[in-house]
């Protein structure tokens, strides 16, 4: 049974149409509802635990596992997807975080191993597909700041570090507001240890996630302080220079963004909006916004006092696979 096949079973009103997206955590597809001359379209999500026969066997082989063991093997990424739905259940309250519409798991017959884990959820455009359209105003560039800020004052109050934020976990809908999605490897500090690994991506991660250190709710408001330094800076993170961009100008640059040397200006923009975004990306995280309502005030001050240029449209230059992925890679 392929995918398509899968979601019929489970939402038999839902026709998936082309895939959105496809990785190690699943493959989402536009999905269409038409009923009575009414169209509806989702995203729906579909996880396959374990990822394929060959996994299976390869455990199987490792641990010299019988087919009970197997399925207790596999079982406790099932939980954490259940946990990952749950926690952008409890997120839904605000409009700024990926809405759940629908969610199911399915095991496969007796005989095999294996589960499908489907999720229903809004149809939305992902950043770097905002992006690759062109167009976007300073103005926007501030909404979503403000936007993803609002989304990560809930997560603090539920006491969740998000830990991935970078463009292809950032969603835009149609009337322009940007929502945060992928919760796959957040962490709610009043489950267990407050012991926190290091997750999520490094291109976008705060350094004392990359170097091991201890920290806080602060590291999601570095990370998006990086993607708004990103937008006004031709679609390129700090350090990466003007030239065609290698792997050692990567290197580099990740380099000196940890160890803590200053951010030269973006592109774009003037000096009071860098100034918030470099408080927002401070190397020392007692030197940045201590919260995302904090980071969303000065956001918002900006653009009381300079509403005369949130028209300007941002130019983006040459498109570099290295710094614009296909939209299609994004994860929701």
């Amino acid at each position: 049974m392929d995918y398509r096949e899968v979601i019929q079973s489970v939402w038999p009103d839902w026709q998936a149409k082309e895939i959105l997206g496809k990785g190690s955590y699943g493959t989402v597809f536009r999905a269409v509802k038409e009923k009575f001359g009414v169209g509806k379209e989702s995203a729906i999500k579909v996880v396959h635990i374990p990822t394929d026969d060959n996994q299976i066997e390869q455990v199987r082989h490792s641990f010299h596992l019988s087919d009970k063991e197997l399925k207790e093997y596999f079982y406790p990424e099932v939980e954490k997807l259940k946990e990952e739905v749950a926690l952008m259940e409890k997120l839904g309250e605000n409009e700024h975080c990926l809405h759940i519409q629908d969610f199911d798991i399915l095991e496969k017959p007796e005989g095999s191993i294996g589960w499908n884990i489907l999720i229903r959820m809004e149809l939305l455009e992902s950043l770097e597909s905002r992006i690759s359209r062109g167009g976007i105003k300073l103005g926007e560039v501030v909404s979503l700041g403000e936007d993803i800020l609002s989304a990560l004052e809930t997560c603090e109050s539920h006491r969740i570090i998000h830990r991935d934020i970078k463009p292809a976990n950032i969603f835009v809908n149609s009337n322009g507001v940007y929502k945060l999605g992928d919760f796959g490897i957040a962490k709610d500090l009043t489950l267990e240890s407050r012991n926190l690994s290091h997750r999520g991506t490094d291109n976008y991660a705060a350094p004392e996630v990359c170097q091991g250190r201890d920290y806080s709710y602060n590291v999601d408001i570095y990370a998006l302080g990086l993607v708004l330094y990103q937008l006004l800076n031709k679609n390129k993170r700090p350090f990466f220079g003007e030239g065609k961009i290698t792997s050692s100008i990567s290197e580099e640059a990740y380099r000196k963004r940890l160890t803590g040397e200053e951010f030269p200006a973006p592109a774009l923009g003037d000096e009071e909006l860098f100034a918030v975004i470099k408080k927002m990306c401070a190397f020392d995280p007692k030197e940045r916004f201590q919260s995302a309502i904090e980071a969303k005030s000065a956001l918002q001050s900006y653009r009381e006092k300079h509403r005369d240029k949130l028209d300007t449209i941002l130019e983006f230059g040459q498109k570099r696979g290295i710094e614009v992925h296909n939209a299609k890679s994004s994860e929701y």
